[in-house]
């Protein structure tokens, strides 16, 4: 595997307040939040990860000298947690015996499907394109034309996007030794299979960003950020220059919804500016140890709130949280604290395996 760059793999995780507001913007997509409190909302979230993924892996993926030391240490990174939330929403939100005969009412096919994947986390994205129709499993258009919704038997409905970064991890050891040239005509053709998407009128949910052909334009433009910007590091970064553009950042991140202009222009238009900033906002904050805490816990945030919001507030508590600040930022930050407590149940020994596990592997090499 071609080398790119050395890093310590403690600089893996930084943007610790970006990633935790995108974070917060998913979990506001998934109930009434106070419009001016979504941020960039669920999809822009969604995408903007991407990109953040397409960044560090470019940055990572030197450190590796085999493809299966990559593969393992990648899904390592994601299945913990996956897991332990996978497991609590099983018995808390699934109940269990329930999904059981839920899922015994479905297709063999789409059975073996839902329960492979649920373990896994493998293709998670291509159930939002598969339903149960006349008794079989079939490929659709939309999800919800599937009886039952095959979407609704993920243990976690958000894990969708992890099948997504799983399948750009399989594929970013092939692809980010290609030269830019190459990356920038794969960016090409997926924006070009978004647009001609939209003119054939798939311009709805599950189309819009959990295709992966065309979501994965955002993953690729996420690595050539990084390598434009580490070629000419020297030249363009000043700390100054690097606070106005976090600053800049931060203010389309929470000024997202506020912004008097249509989305899908207000959408690209932030595209456009986060994405050239990413290298900036790494360089700026690689020295700062709370922002990699921070960074660490938007992964926790982004896989337990269903939990706090479909079980401990309307269950535990018997309230549902509305639109207003109150609510909205009670929604938030019970989402924080139950992603505090699996960040260091979970995340942390997890990530003390994984980064044992990957030294390990050095020293054997060695």
């Amino acid at each position: 595997m071609r080398k790119y760059c050395t890093l310590k793999i403690s600089n893996y995780s930084r943007m610790g307040l970006i990633r935790v507001l995108l974070a917060l913007a998913v979990v506001g997509s998934h109930f009434s939040a106070m419009k001016n409190m979504r941020f960039v909302g669920g999809e822009v979230a969604v995408e903007a990860f991407f990109t953040i993924s397409g960044f560090y892996m470019a940055m990572v993926i030197g450190k590796y000298d085999s493809l299966q030391s990559f593969w393992k240490s990648r899904y390592l990174r994601l299945y913990p947690t996956y897991f332990v939330c996978a497991v609590l929403s099983f018995f808390l939100l699934k109940e269990g015996i329930v999904y059981f005969y839920q899922i015994s009412a479905v297709p063999v096919a789409a059975a073996i499907v839902l329960l492979f994947t649920n373990i896994t986390i493998f293709f998670q994205d291509v159930v939002m394109f598969l339903a149960v129709q006349n008794g079989h499993l079939v490929f659709t258009s939309n999800f919800s034309q599937s009886s039952p919704p095959l979407y609704s038997l993920l243990f976690l409905a958000q894990g969708w996007s992890l099948g997504s970064e799983l399948t750009f991890y399989f594929l970013a050891p092939f692809l980010l030794v290609r030269s830019d040239r190459w990356l920038w005509i794969l960016v090409g053709f997926s924006l070009l299979t978004k647009l001609i998407l939209a003119v054939a009128g798939l311009n709805y949910d599950p189309w819009t960003y959990r295709f992966f052909p065309s979501e994965l334009a955002f993953f690729l433009l996420g690595s050539l950020s990084y390598r434009i910007y580490s070629a000419h590091r020297i030249r363009v970064f000043t700390i100054r220059g690097a606070w106005c553009i976090y600053t800049l950042v931060l203010l389309a991140i929470c000024l997202f919804q506020a912004v008097p202009i249509t989305y899908p222009i207000k959408r690209y238009v932030f595209y456009v500016i986060f994405i050239p900033s990413l290298g900036f906002i790494f360089d700026l904050f690689k020295q700062s140890k709370l922002d990699t805490q921070m960074g660490m816990l938007s992964y926790p945030l982004y896989c337990s709130h269903p939990l706090v919001l479909s079980y401990f507030f309307p269950i535990v508590l018997g309230w549902h949280p509305g639109g207003t600040f109150f609510s909205t930022w009670a929604a938030y930050g019970a989402s924080i604290g139950l992603a505090l407590v699996v960040y260091w149940l979970v995340e942390m020994p997890a990530e003390r395996f994984r980064h044992g596990y990957i030294r390990k592997r050095e020293i054997t090499r060695d």
